[in-house]
């Protein structure tokens, strides 16, 4: 290994990285490697991380399934625990001969597998769990209208109905994603922008009745709109230097906290005024505990991601 960064510059033309080894113990220990994952982790550009990430495809590092079948892997790197260090020299042994026996041939092979994997990513972007992010966005407004109909029978419980179908949407997509590794930048940019737009939509028309959410509330929903346009707007710098960031666990419980009381508020509005009054102070007390964790996981969120503002 000690030739590595040499012989990957005289077969692919590309940098000698320090990186290069760091980064595949690193993936050594943890099984699984990807650009964000180099971002987040060694503080480097995000185009750097997918040439990075171009190298080791082209050294045919592969995904190991749960099925026990091998395929190549498009973002995601999946590193054989026992042995990397074999893996690459013998990888960069066969490549050696192969351009040696090929000659220009395996120039003409690399740039059609190159366009193939461009073709692949064009498909995937609009894949199943992005098809969901986008039906969770149509039915925002779909939730609106039936909040402000108010002559259809429990048009507030209907509402409630909607947005607790819009949430659900947000836990299968992202399930699907992981599950079946079709996580696409795509998704990473829409799905919060989803989750967002439905929960402040839902805040903000609930403050039109204050049966639901009283005065004071709107210091609550103030908080909570402020902490999401600063991440949207730190996310948009993110993106303007090649960086996608993903949300946090605290970021996803404090979104658990404020769809259920979202729900909570809007169903207990739909009954008795016993059952409205308990349901109401349950609802506004979850909207307090999801004001606080917005408030933590923002500041959690820069700080991790303060690397973001340099330069």
């Amino acid at each position: 290994m000690s030739n590595t960064n040499e012989t990957l510059f005289s077969l692919y033309g590309t940098e000698k990285d320090p990186l290069f080894e760091k980064i595949l113990k690193y993936a050594k220990s943890v099984g699984k490697i990807s650009a964000p994952t180099i971002v987040n982790e060694y503080k480097v550009p995000f185009n750097r991380a997918q040439q990075l990430i171009k190298t080791y495809e082209d050294l045919g590092y592969i995904e190991k399934f749960e099925s026990g079948s091998h395929i190549r892997e498009h973002k995601i790197l999946i590193v054989e625990s026992e042995s990397v260090e074999n893996i690459v020299e013998d990888v960069l042994i066969e490549n050696s001969t192969s351009i040696e026996n090929d000659g220009s041939n395996n120039d003409l092979e690399n740039a059609t597998i190159i366009e193939e994997k461009e073709v692949q990513e064009e498909k995937i972007r609009m894949n199943l769990p992005n098809k969901l992010t986008l039906i969770r966005i149509a039915m925002i407004p779909i939730f609106a209208i039936f909040f402000f109909i108010t002559a259809i029978p429990y048009n507030y419980l209907i509402s409630a109905i909607i947005f607790v179908l819009a949430a659900a949407t947000d836990f299968l997509d992202g399930y699907i994603a992981r599950k079946y590794n079709l996580v696409t930048n795509l998704g990473k940019f829409l799905d919060p922008i989803a989750d967002k737009v439905l929960v402040s939509t839902a805040l903000i028309i609930m403050l039109t009745n204050s049966l639901i959410l009283p005065w004071y509330a709107s210091i609550a929903v103030a908080i909570i709109l402020m902490r999401e346009l600063i991440i949207s707007g730190f996310r948009m710098i993110a993106a303007s230097r090649g960086l996608v960031l993903s949300a946090d666990m605290v970021g996803k419980v404090k979104t658990v906290f404020q769809d259920v009381a979202v729900v909570v508020l809007l169903v207990g509005v739909s009954f008795s005024a016993s059952a409205y009054s308990v349901m109401n102070v349950i609802g506004l007390v979850l909207l307090l505990i999801a004001t606080i964790l917005t408030l933590v996981s923002g500041i959690l969120y820069l700080v991790k991601n303060k690397h973001v503002l340099k330069g």
